[in-house]
């Protein structure tokens, strides 16, 4: 059996977790802006069952939100919690 991978290095990762899809699948995250969540749209690559390869739509040094994203939307308010 033959198996295709491909790998890529520094690319900007993103948790799988964090990657939110609408009813068109299009991708997107939520960035923290201030003490608001903002929905980004994203364009994706290379996807495994950790991460997601981000091409587009993030800058370097942004907050993404990884916690209770089923009932986030664009302009809610939220608590930055340090890890």
């Amino acid at each position: 059996m033959e198996i295709d991978a491909e790998q890529r290095s520094n690319v900007p990762l993103v948790p799988a977790i964090a990657v939110v899809r609408d009813a068109g699948n299009a991708a997107a995250v939520f960035v923290a802006v201030g003490d608001v969540a903002q929905r980004r749209p994203i364009t994706t690559g290379l996807v495994d069952t950790e991460h997601v390869e981000v091409l587009s739509g993030l800058k370097a040094g942004e907050l993404i939100v990884t916690q209770g994203l089923s009932n986030l939307r664009d302009g809610t308010a939220i608590t930055i919690t340090p890890r």
